[in-house]
């Protein structure tokens, strides 16, 4: 990983998605500790777009945790707009592994993604399945 990242000093992860999909669960796994906050059920947990750090072979790295979107308060923007006021080197966007197709839902969200940042947003992207163990 440091090689590949040829010195930087941190990587930054975003983790994005729907409401519920498992993105502060996933924050976790990614962190090696309890520090993100997760839901039990689609109402929404994560409020804040917020920073957890840790070190991975010497490289500093910040996972994003976000609040979900399509959530139904219509904070979308606002929780946009406080994505933005970072770059990311990476994003996840999760998806729950126990849906069954990829919704109208999960297309909304990525297009107001899309609108928010541009279409380079999706170049260091990737699709995350959560919920592999359900």
């Amino acid at each position: 990983l440091k090689d590949w990242w040829l010195g930087s000093k941190t990587v930054h992860i975003l983790l994005t998605g729907k409401t519920g999909v498992g993105k502060s669960s996933l924050v976790n796994s990614l962190v090696g500790d309890e520090v993100a906050s997760e839901g039990h059920d689609l109402d929404p947990e994560t409020m804040i777009v917020s920073p957890f750090k840790t070190q991975i072979n010497g490289v500093e790295i910040t996972v994003w945790d976000s609040p979900g979107l399509q959530d139904g308060t219509g904070n979308e923007g606002k929780y946009i707009e406080k994505m933005k006021r970072q770059e990311y080197d990476l994003v996840l966007y999760c998806c729950s592994m126990t849906d069954t197709r990829f919704g109208d839902d999960d297309a909304a969200a990525m297009v107001k993604l899309t609108n928010a940042f541009g279409k380079t947003f999706w170049e260091n992207a990737v699709i995350v399945l959560t919920f592999a163990n359900r």
